[in-house]
C-alpha cells in the first residue's frame, strides 16, 4: 500500500472567462482512518456544537469523533452508519444504511432513541444515505432507494413524505439558512433541487450550468450557497444559477509521485467557513478555509 503523505490542492477554472468569486485555501489534513478499510461510499459528517467534528467509519460500524484540528476524542458503535448530522450540540443523528434504521446518540455515546426498518411504508427505509436537521429539531433522511425524503420528529415519529417523481436517488440533503431543503441526487434531471420543508418543490439549482455537477457529498454555508464534492474530486461552491468556485484534491505518493485522486465523502463547515472534507479513498480530513473574491 503506498504511503500518502500530502495533499496538493489545485484550482481550476471550468471554461474560458470563468470568474471564481470562491476559493479554498488549503490549511492541511489529518488521517481519520485506515485507508485499507476505507469504504467507497456517500457518507455525512457533521460538526456538534463549537468544536467536535462527527465522521462515521461505516466498515468498521462506527462513528468517530474528533477535535477540529484531528485528535481522536471517542467512539460510538453503529451498525454500518453512512450518515450523521448534529441534533442541538450534545446529540448526533446516525443513518445506518445497512440496518436501514436511523438512532440518537449523545456525544458520549449512550443511545437516547431508534426506528426504523427495510422496506417503503413511512419510517421504512432502502438504503438510507443522508440526513439533516432543522431549525426545530425535525429530522430529514434521504430515503434513496425508495427516491423520497422523509421527515420526522424527534421521537421518531413520521410527519410526511415527498420526492416521487421529482427525485432520483436523493443521495445528500442539507439545511439551508432560509429554513428550506436542499437535495443532492445521484441521477436524474436536476441533480440538486431545493423544497420547503413542508415538502414542496421551490427551485432547481445551477440552472446556468451546462454540464451536470456530479455530486457525492453536500453542506450549505451560512450565506446561502452551498458547497458540493464530487466524484471526480472537486469541491465546488454553487448558488441557485452557477458555479461560484472550484478546486481539486489529489495526493501524492512517495514511492512514485503519481497522483492519487481523492474521494470527497464527506463535508462539514464552521460558521467562519472553515470547511472539512473527509477523503474516504485515503482515509484523511483535508481543511480549508473558504474565501470569497
Amino acid at each position: 500500500m503506498k504511503r500518502i503523505v500530502f495533499i496538493l490542492c489545485a484550482l481550476f477554472t471550468l471554461t474560458p472567462g470563468f470568474s471564481q468569486s470562491y476559493t479554498g485555501r488549503f490549511l492541511g489534513s489529518w488521517n481519520y482512518t485506515d485507508s485499507s478499510r476505507a469504504e467507497i461510499a456517500p457518507i455525512t459528517t457533521a460538526i456538534l456544537g463549537d468544536d467536535t467534528l462527527a465522521i462515521p467509519i461505516p466498515l468498521d460500524g462506527e462513528v468517530k469523533f474528533f477535535s477540529l484540528d484531528g485528535k481522536s476524542l471517542r467512539r460510538i458503535m453503529t451498525n454500518g452508519a453512512s450518515g450523521v448530522a448534529a441534533w442541538g450540540k450534545n446529540h448526533v443523528v446516525c443513518v445506518e444504511h445497512r440496518a436501514a434504521r436511523i438512532k440518537i446518540f449523545t456525544v458520549l455515546g449512550a443511545l437516547k432513541k431508534e426506528w426504523g426498518a427495510p422496506g417503503s411504508r413511512p419510517g421504512e427505509f432502502k438504503m438510507p444515505s443522508g440526513v439533516a436537521v432543522d431549525k426545530e429539531g425535525r429530522i430529514y433522511v434521504a430515503d434513496k432507494g425508495n427516491n423520497r425524503i422523509q421527515k420526522f420528529n424527534s421521537n421518531g415519529d413520521f410527519l410526511l413524505e415527498f420526492g416521487g417523481k421529482v427525485l432520483e436517488t436523493p443521495l445528500q440533503i442539507a439545511s439551508l439558512p432560509n429554513g428550506n431543503l436542499l437535495v443532492l441526487c445521484l441521477s436524474g434531471a436536476a441533480l440538486l433541487s431545493e423544497f420547503s420543508r413542508d415538502g414542496q418543490f421551490v427551485a432547481n439549482w445551477l440552472t446556468e450550468e451546462r454540464s451536470p455537477l456530479l455530486g457525492s457529498s453536500l453542506v450549505t454555508l451560512p450565506t446561502g450557497e452551498a458547497v458540493v464534492g464530487t466524484l471526480d474530486s472537486y469541491i465546488a461552491v454553487v448558488n441557485r444559477t452557477k458555479i461560484l468556485g472550484k478546486f481539486r484534491c489529489i495526493a501524492k505518493s512517495t514511492e512514485d509521485a503519481l497522483p492519487v485522486p481523492s474521494q470527497i465523502n464527506g463535508l462539514a463547515v464552521t460558521p467562519g467557513l472553515r470547511l472539512f472534507a473527509s477523503d474516504l479513498k485515503n482515509g484523511r480530513v483535508l481543511t480549508f478555509q473558504l474565501e470569497r473574491k
